[in-house]
């Protein structure tokens, strides 16, 4: 995501750093602001993320979501 495009970010439940951690996120795309929200799993033994979005202007276009 690019800095030009996130107005704001708000924390919903947990931590930044911890798995399962559910973040909002307002953007700007093609002049407008959208929200989007994510929830965040942390494999530390795979060494990878998965962003699940569970809600938002994803949901328009996507039953569901998810970035690795």
């Amino acid at each position: 995501m690019s800095p030009d495009k996130v107005t704001n970010f708000t924390l919903h439940d947990g931590q930044l750093e911890n798995t399962n951690s559910v973040i909002g996120w307002k953007i700007t795309l093609g002049g407008k602001e959208r929200h989007v929200k994510q929830v965040v799993h942390i494999d530390d033994a795979e060494k990878s993320m998965t962003f699940n979005f569970i809600e938002g202007y994803t949901n328009e276009f996507y039953y569901s979501m998810t970035l690795t």
